[in-house]
């Protein structure tokens, strides 16, 4: 069974995500790739994308987004609504229609992600993988993330969380069961929340997960787990071929937020622009292959054509 990658995009050129489908086209990823595009995404961009093995399925402005909803699904959402929040009813959607095909899942940012190995490489256990940020920097450090809490939740509830933990919204890994669980559990709190405008759904996945609504967690810390939220990182590790590796030297499969510190903006440039160079290479090495296996082909028939004359020849 495959494993899933899930990302939503729009108002974006294929430019500004080329690093993260690059990556995964680097890294040998044989699972299967989902992007949602929104209707601001140029026919150009999608054509590039689509070239990578990529599924994309085109979403509406309007709710239900696409023609088709599962029959589970949810009948309604809250409007007006931010796509930071409803993606998650388009993911939820995706995998009641798919749930079969897929062991676990990845539910994932897309501008600002980078890969350095398969994202499912590492021990997979039955847990929600989430991703935790710096932690010297609590949620109520944050002016967004306090912007957003406050948005969604009354001030106790920011009082309860504010020396938290901040884990990030933008990668998260489950089996696809839990996956799913965790999903319903994020469009649920659309119900809760003040305002699912200006709430985004990094403050209800705080909550939920703070509150022990959701479970089992497994938490992974920058630089000694899967996933690197490194935005804030005053610091990081690179090994000698320029990965961002854990404190145990390995390579850390999941890498978000990079873009924000040049030097691994340029590393990761560089990296992806190569991986293009080489798949050219091979494609070109490919087609070569493909024309040297037809003349075999043909030289083969020619011989037995031949052959069959030869034996025809009386002596």
């Amino acid at each position: 069974m495959k494993n899933l990658i899930l990302g939503i995009i729009d108002k974006y050129t294929f430019d500004q995500i080329s690093n993260f489908v690059k990556s995964l086209q680097l890294v040998n990823f044989e699972g299967h790739v989902c992007l949602f595009a929104g209707p601001n995404i140029g026919v150009g961009t999608l054509s590039k994308i689509k070239k990578f093995d990529i599924e994309v399925i085109s979403y509406a402005k309007e709710f239900p987004y696409v023609s088709d909803p599962h029959i589970d699904n949810f009948k309604r959402i809250p409007h007006p609504i931010h796509i930071y929040n409803f993606r998650h009813f388009l993911y939820y959607d995706y995998l009641l229609k798919n749930k079969q095909k897929f062991a676990y899942t990845l539910i994932t940012d897309v501008q600002d992600v980078v890969f350095q190995k398969d994202p499912f490489d590492f021990h997979l256990e039955e847990f929600i993988y989430v991703a935790i940020e710096n932690t010297l920097l609590p949620l109520g450090s944050c002016s967004w993330n306090s912007k957003w809490i406050r948005s969604g939740y009354d001030e106790d509830i920011f009082d309860y969380l504010k020396e938290k933990e901040m884990i990030c919204a933008g990668t998260t890994l489950a089996p696809t069961r839990l996956m799913l669980h965790y999903l319903k559990k994020i469009i649920e709190e659309f119900f809760i929340v003040k305002d699912t405008l200006r709430c985004a759904d990094q403050a209800m996945h705080n909550k939920l997960i703070h509150y022990n609504e959701i479970k089992p967690i497994s938490k992974s810390y920058n630089f000694d787990g899967p996933i690197l939220t490194v935005g804030t990182e005053a610091t990081y590790l690179l090994d000698e071929k320029k990965n961002l590796v854990s404190i145990r030297g390995e390579i850390i499969p999941i890498v978000h937020q990079y873009n924000r510190h040049k030097e691994l903006n340029k590393i990761f440039n560089k990296k992806n622009k190569n991986s293009v160079l080489i798949s050219t290479l091979c494609e070109g090495k490919r087609k070569y292959l493909k024309k040297y296996k037809k003349l075999l082909r043909k030289l083969s028939l020619i011989n037995v054509q031949l052959l069959e004359g030869f034996m025809h020849i009386p002596f």
